[in-house]
């Protein structure tokens, strides 16, 4: 009996240890922290061990966030014993066999890329931090037309007229993985289609959307973004597929897109009208902003706005591009122009009114009005519509009436 207690006892000081035990995965290593120094053979290292201390950290995680053991895993496994590499603690996480990693991430519900390229207690903190209602979610659910202007010309150089100026896409947003109850929303877009290529994505993807077959969804870009050149075989549209997710909050809607072929990165964000409109009504589009990358002449950081709309577009590309130019705010000049009038009564004086002006000729007090006026005007720009551009709610209903009449 005394022996029975005492194997007890070790078996729940050996799960303490394995939930405590710290791989050291405090970042995922990337090949720019690799130096430069390194031998090919020392950089394997470095990043494959990296790569078994997140997942080792990724399954301590997931074990005490469910308060599972060893024991409880091993059923999990079909009874298959733990690897010493997992049970050890000095060399936590050493050249764990892949097959192992991909049965224990499967069995836990994750994909093994999952378990070794993220924190998963830092993901799904931040998702838990911004989840929203389910059925605020799903009112998003859909395939959007997007509308914005192309930004491969060089700077100050675009010639085009407004209807060749402007770019299209198509964006879709689905239920991902459920998480304790909180679905993460992923998102899928193809930015710069051409005509044909949008037309054929509309098709394929809503009609897989009736299906409810989201990874016909995903076979639908792919197809589209794979076409190789018959020139060159490669597949120069495959530069316009992204991958992301959509993070929601009470006020706004947060798109993360990632190029599938390169590090390009694209942010959207828009208000969450979903949060208040009526019970059912889904989310037909609206008005975003967006910061991406110019892929043209010029590589660049960009900003501009961008329109979504679930219906498609049916007004003129000039009529849709007076919703997306930066335009700028309207600005009460009430005390400018107050101020500009007393300096003017000064310069200018009525009838027999004395002025230290008197003497001066008229083209320097013309100078010095001129000079008032450039410094005003420029203050009242530099702070009202030079430092930042805001997408308003009026400018987002407008939008929405235009798209959606």
């Amino acid at each position: 009996m005394a022996d029975n207690n005492k194997k007890l006892k070790n078996n729940k000081d050996n799960d303490k240890k394995f939930r405590d035990a710290d791989p050291s995965a405090a970042y995922v290593m990337n090949a720019d922290d690799l130096r430069a120094d390194w031998s090919l053979n020392e950089k394997e290292e470095k990043l494959a061990e990296n790569r078994y201390n997140i997942f080792i950290h990724n399954l301590m995680y997931i074990l005490n966030k469910h308060g599972m053991t060893q024991a409880d895993l091993c059923k999990l496994l079909g009874g298959s014993p733990l690897p010493p590499q997992i049970t050890g603690y000095k060399e936590v996480g050493k050249n764990i066999p892949y097959r192992t990693m991909v049965r224990i991430s499967v069995a836990l519900g994750y994909s093994p890329e999952e378990m070794t390229s993220q924190l998963l207690d830092r993901e799904e903190d931040s998702n838990q931090a911004h989840s929203r209602p389910k059925e605020e979610c799903r009112k998003y659910v859909g395939t959007y037309s997007m509308s914005f202007f192309a930004t491969e010309a060089k700077l100050g150089g675009n010639r085009r007229s407004i209807a060749r100026a402007m770019a299209d896409g198509v964006m879709s947003i689905f239920f991902g993985k459920t998480i304790d109850g909180i679905p993460s929303m992923e998102v899928l877009a193809f930015m710069n289609c051409t005509e044909e290529e949008q037309e054929k994505l509309l098709r394929t993807v809503r009609e897989a959307e009736r299906k409810g077959n989201t990874q016909l969804i995903e076979r639908c870009y792919e197809s589209v973004a794979t076409v190789k050149d018959p020139q060159t075989r490669e597949m120069p549209r495959l530069k316009c597929f992204y991958k992301g997710r959509m993070i929601l909050t009470d006020r706004t809607v947060e798109i993360s897109l990632k190029q599938v072929s390169d590090a390009d990165v694209v942010h959207l964000m828009l208000h969450n009208r979903a949060a208040n409109s009526s019970v059912g009504s889904e989310y037909k589009g609206g008005l975003a902003t967006m910061m991406s990358t110019s892929r043209g002449r010029e590589h660049m950081p960009c900003v501009q706005a961008l329109a979504l709309s679930k219906p498609g577009f049916s007004i003129a590309k000039e009529e849709l591009a007076t919703h997306l130019f930066l335009q700028p705010p309207e600005v009460d000049m009430k005390e400018e122009a107050e101020e500009i009038f007393n300096y003017m009564m000064k310069l200018f004086p009525n009838g027999d009114a004395e002025s230290p002006m008197d003497k001066a000729l008229d083209d320097m007090k013309v100078f010095l009005l001129e000079k008032m006026l450039e410094k005003t005007m420029t203050k009242v720009l530099q702070l009202n519509a030079l430092g930042y551009y805001k997408v308003s709610t009026q400018m987002d209903s407008d939008l929405y009436t235009a798209v959606c009449r």
